[in-house]
């Protein structure tokens, strides 16, 4: 803000005062499900760790909530092998009738109430934070923290990317300008067995933000778009797991997007 005194005319005396938005808060709680009996084939086991890692937003637009350095003792739990897709989501449709609210750009790549013939491996995506939860609810799972995701896509070893400290542009989807099927780069996965944690889709996570205004979830991983025509942009392509990123939340029909995701963890 700038502020001026003028007499007679003339500038006499200014004033300039920064101001900075009020750095978030997490407001979110974790609600275990039942605890697994047994591990589905389609998740891992994510042994229990203590978790040392440096985290950093892509970002100062708005201030991140978390400290460079973390140190988080976690419980093991179970995450799915990949991110929930359209074909897993459309049996969850089709055996409950889940109809949003708020329609707005709900699967909005969907044709008639289906996916496209060929993208049932695809990730779900224009879906809510509300439609994952849904999601979630109904197969008994729930929606990772940031530190869960981080756990089970990085190891114990501070490693940049799943597969080691080396980008490798065949190991994800590098910025091919469209979503790729979620088991299409089997070399790219994590030390637990894990995949598609970077590149392809952004992935939720249960971490909400409050800043006295607005809510923000953590979404982690990066996504098949890149923008290269405005740092307005929130930075695409595959992220290293040092980097982090909020998604501002406006309503379920704004929220929904073409570049984001999410899978799901149980726990033990």
């Amino acid at each position: 803000f700038v502020v001026q005194l003028h007499s007679g005319g003339k500038l006499a005396d200014m004033n300039i005062l920064r101001r900075t938005g009020g750095r978030p808060w997490l407001i979110s709680a974790v609600e275990k499900t039942e605890p697994a009996s047994r591990v589905p084939r389609e998740m891992v086991v994510i042994p229990s760790s203590t978790i040392k890692y440096t985290i950093g937003a892509n970002d100062n637009f708005i201030p991140h909530p978390v400290p460079e350095e973390r140190s988080v003792e976690l419980d093991s739990f179970l995450i799915d092998k990949y991110p929930v897709t359209n074909l897993d989501y459309y049996k969850f449709v089709f055996a409950t009738n889940y109809y949003p609210r708020d329609t707005s750009n709900y699967l909005k790549h969907w044709v008639d109430g289906i996916y496209k013939p060929g993208q049932e491996k695809y990730p779900v995506v224009y879906i809510s934070l509300e439609d994952a939860k849904a999601y979630a609810d109904w197969v008994g799972k729930r929606l990772p923290t940031e530190d869960e995701w981080q756990l089970a896509a990085q190891g114990t070893d501070n490693r940049l990317w799943p597969w080691g400290n080396e980008f490798h542009g065949t190991k994800c989807n590098n910025s091919f300008d469209r979503a790729t099927p979620v088991d299409a780069f089997p070399k790219g996965g994590s030390p637990y067995g894990v995949y598609d944690m970077v590149g392809n889709i952004w992935q939720m996570t249960n971490d909400l933000w409050s800043n006295g205004t607005n809510y923000f979830i953590t979404i982690r991983g990066g996504s098949y778009y890149k923008p290269d025509s405005s740092w307005w942009y929130v930075e695409g392509g595959p992220q290293a797991l040092d980097k982090t990123q909020m998604l501002l939340l406006v309503s379920p029909g704004f929220d929904r997007s073409s570049t984001v995701g999410f899978r799901c963890v149980k726990d033990l």
